[in-house]
């Protein structure tokens, strides 16, 4: 049998011999459809909220929340693993799935899906790039007048990567 898509029935032939009817099943195979990502990034960036869709590799800030959504077919859990932990996303629907996880640091995953008696082999990986917020910083010179040596002034400049508010 090659490349059976349903149950097929079937009987054994050999030298005017007959054997009964069989009948060999075909098992639905568990498939993820599509997923949807929804990035909550953190408040102090004033950036709004994103959704992406079949988007795995991702490039974030630090501290940013990542929401998956998986939709699928004839599966009963779907499980991803990352490089330090294996987690199962919760049942959000008869054949949705969601997980969420907040990121400090870069990471990597892949997605598996399986039925009660299926697992299916297909698998995709993928990477977490986070980028790390950056210390602010602040240099100074301090310069005296050339004809008042009473008279003092300071230049510098003040850098955040997301920018500053006041100083």
């Amino acid at each position: 049998f090659k490349n059976l898509q349903k149950s097929s029935k079937f009987r054994l032939f050999a030298e005017g011999w007959y054997s009964p009817e069989y009948t060999l099943n075909a098992l639905p195979n568990p498939v993820l459809m599509n997923f949807d990502v929804a990035l909550e990034y953190p408040a102090y960036l004033h950036m709004p909220n994103e959704r992406l869709q079949n988007t795995g590799d991702l490039v974030i800030p630090a501290g940013t929340k990542v929401n998956w959504t998986f939709n699928t077919r004839n599966t009963s859990k779907v499980n991803i693993a990352f490089r330090d932990t294996n987690v199962l996303s919760a049942r959000t629907g008869e054949e949705r799935f969601s997980f969420s996880r907040k990121f400090m640091q870069s990471n990597g995953y892949s997605v598996h899906v399986a039925s009660d008696v299926l697992t299916s082999k297909d698998s995709m990986l993928y990477s977490i790039s986070v980028i790390p917020d950056a210390y602010p910083s602040i240099t100074s010179e301090e310069q005296r007048d050339s004809f008042s040596t009473k008279r003092v002034y300071f230049k510098g400049i003040v850098k955040d990567d997301y920018g500053f508010t006041r100083l």
